[in-house]
């Protein structure tokens, strides 16, 4: 589930990307933060929490709320 999300975001091992997936039951819960490549603020933050059996909801919910917090252009600013 993490690296799902960190897939989306077009992130790789130098990415500040916290992603963290738990499961009670049937639920899975979601969190990740995304900080910007040169370490300053702002992070922005999402978590969500769905069926076991719809992870690719889950995932895609986080990273519309990251995408839509600007995730995108701190991991990938423009040159």
């Amino acid at each position: 589930v993490e690296r799902a999300l960190v897939g989306k975001l077009r992130g790789d091992c130098h990415s500040p990307i916290g992603a963290l997936a738990q499961a009670r039951g049937e639920q899975i819960f979601l969190q990740a933060a995304v900080g910007g490549r040169d370490g300053g603020p702002p992070v922005v933050r999402s978590s969500q929490q769905g069926n076991r059996q719809r992870l690719h909801e889950v995932v895609l919910a986080v990273f519309t709320d990251l995408e839509r917090a600007g995730a995108m252009a701190l991991l990938h600013p423009a040159s």
